[in-house]
């Protein structure tokens, strides 16, 4: 999601350029904004996620080890 929002936000304040950012399309621009600072918010959000998830798996893992019988 956060791809297509980007792009989506990029072109839709693109298409401001050839009429002035906020002075003849103050709506177009503020959406285009704001869907590409929400896509900005879902890449951040996704990449936090997964870090999240590559810690617990590494704790889970040396948990996991520490718990498996030793051979004496």
């Amino acid at each position: 999601l956060a791809p297509i929002l980007l792009i989506l936000g990029w072109l839709i304040f693109g298409g401001t350029s050839s009429r002035g950012y906020f002075t003849n399309a103050p709506f177009q621009a503020t959406l285009g904004t704001f869907v590409f600072l929400t896509g900005l918010l879902c890449l951040f959000s996704a990449l936090l996620l997964v870090g999240v998830r590559v810690i617990a798996q590494q704790h889970l893992n040396v948990l996991v080890q520490l718990s498996s019988p030793r051979p004496e």
